[in-house]
């Protein structure tokens, strides 16, 4: 992917500009029949360049519209932050958790697929029964990319076989089951491949990692609104951002950074700046909290607040916002929106893939109402929140995570968040630890 619109949204966008233009030309074209000079009056001259204003400024509206909402007829949204100057570490740091590496739609039963996290490639697989495996790339016999092999049976269970020399390894456990062209058919001793702990959960596949090697000790948890249908997938965006994966973890947990960053450059909040009386408007935040969970589920935190914009005692703007951490990678969302009485009730779910310790995969899906105004609403929130994300992106990629950070006591959940997140590096390499604290 790059920065700009892939080859099917670009045609779609171009099909649809040309349609709207064919439209408004066929009007124009209407308004502006042949008019024969001895029957024109002023009146007649005066009611075509009235028409044709309209015309023209219709135009204007209906592409000014587009532009502005063309998220509406686009699936999904992207864009890479990437800078140049940025390089792989070889060694990065990265947290202990489970990551989202791949969504759901990506594998189909019966499939490969290629990833790549922690600066390394990974393959899933989906075997006939709807499970997902994953494993290390690279055959042990010369080395070629598993990605593009293919999942057989053998003795009635799922193998990816090798696209080179037709080694075929157990998706279960990585054991190499069968070298076609070897006596037997056996396998040579230190041919298994590496098998990684891998679950499917709300949409997304997940990947355990840690540092020292230990088991799974958490899962993360079901949806239970999203998986049993109680609300419906809208619409998705991704960026590619250079930055600490703490960064956006911590983001969370400033509510000091949202009036400049988030309201004011926002469509919304560009509604509310030319809305009458933009000046008396008095905005206030209340009850805002961030809180991590204690064990057994100290891989939880959850962040909690209330933004309210009113105009003496009109109240214009409410929104709740609940938000449930689920270790370093994964967040949810939970949004509800009053602006001018119009109600708004959206879910996020945010995953976040390390590609290498400085480059990471933003990914959020929004889920809503099943019916036609709440998706409607939800396209316009996921805009609204592709727009608002992309003022944070400016600020993480020339961003650096400092060792000791300043923390005033109004910051006190940003400095509680911090804390939180460093128990993920347990395990690590206490050199490396320093050698990456040293960088930033």
């Amino acid at each position: 992917m790059n920065n700009c619109l892939s080859d099917t949204q670009k045609y779609t966008s171009a099909r649809i500009k040309m349609e709207t233009s064919s439209l408004l030309d066929t009007i124009i074209s209407i308004l502006s029949f042949p008019i024969k000079p001895s029957n024109l009056t002023f009146l007649d001259l005066l009611a075509v360049l009235i028409c044709l204003f309209v015309a023209h400024f219709l135009r204007k509206i209906i592409n000014y519209v587009y532009h502005q909402f063309q998220f509406v007829f686009i699936d999904d949204l992207f864009k890479d932050f990437s800078r140049p100057d940025i390089q792989p570490q070889p060694d990065g740091l990265y947290p202990n958790g489970w990551m989202p590496v791949a969504e759901k739609e990506q594998l189909a039963t019966g499939a490969v697929l290629k990833v790549r996290a922690l600066g390394r490639d990974f393959v899933l697989m989906r075997d006939s029964n709807g499970k997902v495996h994953a494993m290390d790339p690279y055959c042990p016999h010369n080395g070629a990319h598993l990605g593009g092999g293919d999942l057989v049976k053998i003795r009635g269970e799922a193998c990816i076989r090798c696209p080179f020399h037709e080694w075929s390894f157990r998706a279960e456990d990585g054991v190499c089951v069968d070298v076609p062209y070897a006596k037997d058919r056996k396998s040579p001793k230190g041919s298994n491949l590496k098998v990684w702990p891998c679950i499917e959960r709300n949409n997304f596949i997940y990947i355990w990692f840690h540092n020292g090697g230990k088991d799974p000790d958490w899962l993360p948890e079901t949806l239970e609104d999203l998986e049993s249908g109680e609300i419906a997938y809208c619409g998705r965006f991704e960026n590619i951002i250079d930055c600490d994966p703490y960064l956006i973890v911590e983001n969370v947990a400033d509510n000091y950074h949202f009036v400049s960053i988030h309201l004011k450059p926002s469509l919304l909040g560009k509604l509310i700046k030319n809305f009458p009386f933009y000046n008396k408007f008095e905005e206030a935040y209340t009850d805002f909290s961030w809180t991590a969970c204690e064990s057994p589920q100290s891989h939880k935190a959850q962040a909690r607040t209330e933004f309210v914009a009113h105009i003496r005692k009109w109240e214009i703007l409410r929104s709740s916002v609940r938000i449930v951490h689920y270790g370093p990678y994964t967040f949810t969302t939970q949004l509800k929106t009053v602006f001018l009485g119009l109600i708004s009730e959206v879910k996020l779910v945010v995953g976040i893939v390390p590609l290498h310790s400085r480059k990471q995969r933003y990914i959020l899906q929004l889920y809503c109402g099943k019916g036609f105004l709440s998706q409607l609403m939800g396209r316009f929130n996921l805009l609204q929140f592709y727009c608002n994300i992309q003022g944070d992106c400016d600020i993480w990629q020339n961003m650096a995570r400092l060792k000791k950070p300043i923390y005033l006591k109004e910051e006190k959940d940003m400095a509680k968040c911090n804390r939180w997140y460093s128990k993920f590096y347990d395990g690590a390499d206490e050199d490396l630890i320093k050698s990456v604290n040293d960088h930033f």
